[in-house]
C-alpha cells in the first residue's frame, strides 16, 4: 500500500510536470473547497471559512489572494452544496471569481465517505498593461492599457474522507479557455493568455499524541503550465482550541 502510494505520487509529478497559474493556497487544509468542489458538505455542518494571503509583502506586484467559502450538507448528508468567492492579484493581472459548488456524497463504510464534485463559475480578469516593463521603449503590440475579460469556468474533483483521514484529487479550468490573443502590427510578435487546466492532489491524516495534542500533517501536489510543486504542512491541534503549524 505504501509503495503503491509513492509510485502514484511519482507518476502524477512526472505526467503533470508544469507550474502554477492558479493562486497559492497554503492553508488549503482549512478550506479545501477552493481547490476541490467535492469537498462541499464534508464538514457535516454549515461551514464558513475566509482566508487571506499576502506573499512577498513590500514588493511591487506581489501576489495577494483572498477567499471566502460557505458550504453545507443536504438531504441526510447525501449531497453537499456551497459557494466560493476568490480575489487574486499578481502583477498586471487581477482576478475575481465566484463559483457554485455541488457534490454527491457516497457512504462507503462506517468510516469512509467518497464525494464526487463539480463547480461552475464566472471569472472576471483585468490586465493593466501599464504595469509591464518592455524590452524596448515603445511596445509594438496594439492594445489599450487596461482590458477586462469575462469567462465561464468548470472544475471537478473527488474527495475520500474519514474522521481522521482525507485524500482528494481535483482539476480546475476544464475548458482551458482562451482569455485573449494579440498580434503586433508587424505580425511577428504576439501576446496571449489562457486559463490552463491544473491538477491538485491532497492527502492528510490526524494522529492523537495525547488527550490535548493532535498531530495533523497534510501534503498537496500541484501541477499546471510549468513545473510541478509540492506543499507540506505540519500542524498541531492543542487543547482543542489552538492550531499551531
Amino acid at each position: 500500500m505504501k509503495k503503491n502510494f509513492v509510485i502514484l505520487i511519482i507518476l502524477l509529478l512526472a505526467f503533470f510536470s508544469k507550474a502554477q497559474q492558479d493562486p497559492q493556497y497554503n492553508m488549503y487544509q482549512f478550506n479545501q473547497m477552493v481547490i476541490n468542489p467535492a469537498y462541499a458538505g464534508a464538514r457535516d455542518a454549515i461551514a464558513v471559512v475566509a482566508t487571506h494571503r499576502n506573499q512577498w509583502a513590500g514588493f511591487k506586484g506581489a501576489p495577494k489572494t483572498s477567499c471566502i467559502s460557505v458550504h453545507s450538507p443536504f438531504f441526510n448528508n447525501k449531497l453537499g452544496a456551497g459557494l466560493t468567492i476568490v480575489s487574486d492579484a499578481m502583477g498586471a493581472r487581477n482576478l475575481f471569481g465566484i463559483y457554485a459548488n455541488a457534490a454527491y456524497i457516497l457512504k462507503l463504510s462506517n468510516k469512509f465517505k467518497l464525494s464526487f464534485g463539480l463547480s461552475a463559475g464566472y471569472n472576471k480578469l483585468q490586465f493593466d498593461y501599464s504595469e509591464l516593463t518592455y524590452k524596448t521603449t515603445e511596445p509594438t503590440l496594439n492594445f489599450n492599457q487596461m482590458q477586462s475579460y469575462n469567462k465561464l469556468d468548470i472544475n471537478s474533483g473527488l474527495f475520500l474522507r474519514s474522521n481522521t483521514f482525507f485524500m482528494g484529487l481535483s482539476t480546475t479550468h476544464l475548458f482551458a479557455s482562451d482569455v485573449y490573443h494579440f498580434a503586433d502590427i508587424t505580425g511577428n510578435n504576439s501576446l496571449s493568455y489562457r486559463l490552463k487546466t491544473h491538477l491538485f492532489f491532497t492527502v492528510g491524516n490526524s494522529f492523537k499524541l495525547s488527550d490535548n495534542v493532535i498531530f495533523a500533517p497534510t501534503i498537496m501536489f500541484k501541477a499546471g503550465p510549468g513545473k510541478a510543486s509540492g506543499d507540506i504542512n505540519l500542524n498541531f491541534f492543542l487543547f482543542k482550541k489552538v492550531w499551531l503549524g
